[in-house]
């Protein structure tokens, strides 16, 4: 039996503490121990409101996005399962003057398949509810167990 000598479980512990201080500065600035720099200038103007959706694919299922207004649908992208995707707004979008908008999620999209045209009324197509794209595009989606939640950052 060999025992390890005292500088070099010093030294583990060291490490294993560094590494424990490490995750937890992480985890903080990710809830929000840090304040945006937005937050920290008084008198500052606001950021530009983001032109991409934030999707989590928390599915075994392999997803196709879409955006739609009420008169044209606009494929965003596909998501794979488990990954997360940053999808953005098309350029040929005309949503600035338009008032509301909504996402449509297809799950269990084959490698390959072509995108569809009206994905809206695709049999299993889960939908948000009409909202004004600002205010769907500073919300994180996530879909799981066939459901599309959205949550304010």
């Amino acid at each position: 039996m060999t025992t390890r000598s005292t500088p070099t479980r010093l030294t583990l512990l060291a490490l294993l503490a560094l590494l424990a201080a490490a995750s937890a500065g992480g985890c903080a600035a990710r809830l929000g121990g840090t304040p945006p720099a937005s937050e920290t200038h008084a008198g500052a103007a606001p950021a530009a409101a983001p032109r991409v959706f934030r999707l989590d694919n928390r599915s075994f299922e392999r997803l196709d996005v879409y955006v739609m207004d009420e008169t044209r649908e606009w494929y965003l992208g596909r998501v794979e399962p488990g990954a997360r995707a940053l999808l953005p707004l098309p350029r040929d979008s005309s949503f600035a003057s338009r008032g509301t908008a909504r996402l449509a999620v297809l799950a269990g999209v084959l490698p390959g398949a072509a995108h569809r045209l009206r994905a809206s009324r695709e049999p299993g197509a889960v939908l948000t509810v009409w909202q004004p794209l600002t205010r769907l595009l500073r919300q994180e989606w996530m879909f799981a167990v066939g459901d599309l939640m959205g949550q304010f950052r």
